[in-house]
């Protein structure tokens, strides 16, 4: 098995978390025009007090902070939308340093200040994941694991790309594409009478088709070797994962060894869930866990500042 494949396989979504794909388009818009008329509900009235003029200008985005930039092609889209040309200075996922020109802005100045929070919200909250995913990719440099993020965030697919662009990977994009067994599926199972949930759970998975990858979420040891042992039983192509839940350092690591000593290692990825931190990540890098999933690149403190500023003179 070769089993980087396969965790690509289960865990990478980049190609599905593009423009050119409507419903990433679709979330792109959503999130975009939603704070734009929240932003602007009846107009901007400080530029109508001031009866400013509506010239064409230029404008600038420049970096306030260091970091990795994410969100260029998203907000490219956004100031297109806008009637806004753009020059792209920075691509997406590469570094950033204090005083940097992302973007190059060219437009009405009434679309340039209209549109300018809801484009800097867009590249802050972007870049500040990716630079959070990129400094975990870091922590953990050669120890052949992955990151992901799990669905609890707060921007869905837009999230999962920022960490994409940070170097981590995606996860599944929604319930909808692959299956995922978690307590609450276990419990519902027990309370329906069966006393072996874990092996009718991935039965069923098992007969099910439409699915890129089949994971079963195990909070001890003994559930852990049960769930690998229905996998070896399978033998099927697609990726056979078993989350950690909230496992510890140790638990992880003994969970791990005695997947080894039960010979069923090679028929399943390992996912890390659950307590991980900035300070722990690299020990449980260590354990030979495959990927690890972690909240903190998405609900972390916001660390990108950006700032728009516009130019009379027509000079950037």
């Amino acid at each position: 098995m070769d089993k980087k494949k396969l965790i690509f396989e289960a865990y990478d979504r980049s190609d599905f978390l593009n423009l050119e794909n409507p419903t990433y388009l679709e979330r792109v818009n959503d999130f975009t025009e939603k704070w734009l008329r929240e932003d602007l509900g009846g107009g901007d009235i400080t530029s109508r007090a001031l009866r400013l003029k509506n010239n064409r200008v230029t404008a600038v985005i420049k970096a306030k902070s260091c970091g990795i930039i994410a969100g260029i092609r998203e907000a490219q889209w956004f100031y297109n939308n806008h009637r806004i040309e753009v020059e792209v200075m920075k691509k997406d996922g590469s570094p950033i340093g204090q005083g940097d020109i992302v973007l190059k802005l060219k437009g009405d100045e009434g679309d340039l200040l209209e549109t300018e929070r809801a484009g800097l919200n867009l590249l802050q909250r972007m870049s500040s994941i990716a630079s959070l995913a990129h400094e975990m990719v870091e922590k953990i440099k050669g120890k052949n694991v992955e990151i992901v993020p799990p669905r609890k965030n707060h921007w869905g697919l837009l999230d999962k790309r920022a960490v994409f662009l940070g170097g981590g990977l995606t996860h599944r994009p929604g319930l909808w594409e692959s299956i995922l067994i978690k307590e609450n599926h276990l419990e519902a199972l027990k309370n329906e009478g069966f006393d072996d949930c874990i092996e009718i759970a991935l039965e069923r998975a098992f007969q099910f088709e439409k699915t890129v990858y089949i994971e079963v979420e195990v909070e001890n040891i003994p559930d852990c070797l049960k769930a690998a042992e229905k996998f070896k039983e399978y033998k099927r192509g697609k990726p056979c994962i078993i989350m950690l839940d909230n496992f510890t350092v140790e638990d992880t690591a003994d969970a791990v060894d005695s997947l080894r000593q039960k010979k069923l290692r090679d028929y399943v990825i390992i996912e890390s869930s659950g307590r991980i931190t900035p300070d722990n990540i690299a020990a449980y890098a260590d354990t030979g866990t495959d990927v690890i999933s972690m909240s903190y690149i998405t609900y972390a403190r916001n660390n990108s500042d950006l700032s728009q500023r516009i130019n009379r003179n027509g000079a950037t």
